[in-house]
């Protein structure tokens, strides 16, 4: 052999080394093993009784940027620490054949890694599908902004609020949690806001989430997938109506009918004070 071709078997060998070995490296890359990951019923129990938000980590194990996350992102010292502190975690696997495919129908998914935050009740909050950077993994987990409708208490506790206030309790139905951002923005004007607190007791219920089905075979929401409102004095139903798209182009065309159905506490009057979108107290 050459000496020019023993230098290049000895240089492809070194090469050959090296790539070895940075794969081996990669493969037992640290991971984010120290964090205390639990099954979805068991986070969910937890944060309930500790008042906390869930996050759930959705994964397979022939999913690279699932790997991804786990080699690079949640081994991370600053990672950990809102991980440990702020959330109890929770981790699915996509191929598990009962639990990948309940939370597959559940949340609607379409892709991994999904991240998914609930409030401590349980209603998702936010999503992010694919691999976060370290920077913007954290700064979206130090996001704490949350839906307003999401802050309303649950439908047992509001029942017995609202007849402790005497106030009416206001029922807002919606199909999956796709729907909450845009009926935020409908809920969530000052008047809105104002008009549900004088009058009512608000809660929200999900047609798509298994812990909301009973209720709604009592308070008789049917199978549609329309958003509507259903008001309750007591055990007597008031009265309903259904989100109309004109109500999202005009959001205080919704105030005449929360006023309709929130009896004499309604602090504003409809009508004429309604136009070009104002809303004047009652003197």
């Amino acid at each position: 052999m050459h000496q020019r071709d023993r230098t290049y078997a000895r240089l492809s060998f070194i090469v050959g080394a090296i790539f070895f070995v940075s794969a081996l490296a990669f493969d037992n890359w640290p991971t984010g093993s120290s964090l205390r990951w639990l099954s979805l019923e068991e986070a969910r129990q937890e944060g309930r009784a500790k008042n906390k938000p869930v996050l759930i980590d959705v994964y397979a194990d022939w999913c690279q940027p699932c790997r991804n996350m786990e080699r690079f992102v949640f081994p991370d010292d600053s990672v950990q620490q809102i991980l440990s502190t702020r959330y109890v975690l929770a981790k699915v696997n996509l191929d598990d054949p009962v639990m990948g495919d309940s939370v597959r129908k559940e949340y609607r998914l379409r892709a991994i890694p999904t991240y998914i935050v609930l409030t401590p009740g349980g209603r998702e909050t936010k999503r992010h599908v694919g691999f976060f950077e370290k920077g913007g993994f954290v700064k979206w987990l130090q996001d704490t902004s949350r839906l307003f409708i999401l802050t309303w208490q649950n439908f047992r506790k509001a029942e017995k609020v609202a007849e402790a206030r005497k106030k009416r309790l206001l029922v807002l139905v919606t199909g999956t949690n796709e729907n909450l951002q845009r009926l935020n923005s409908l809920f969530d004007s000052q008047y809105a806001v104002r008009l549900i607190d004088s009058a009512f007791v608000p809660t929200l219920l999900l047609r798509s989430a298994k812990q909301d089905a009973e209720i709604m075979q009592e308070i008789g929401s049917g199978k549609t997938w329309m958003d509507e409102v259903i008001v309750f004095e007591g055990d007597v139903e008031i009265g309903r109506f259904q989100i109309t798209p004109d109500m999202f182009m005009n959001e205080t065309s919704l105030l005449p009918k929360l006023y309709e159905l929130g009896g004499r506490k309604t602090p504003f009057s409809p009508g004429n004070n309604l136009q070009e979108g104002k809303v004047k107290r009652i003197s």
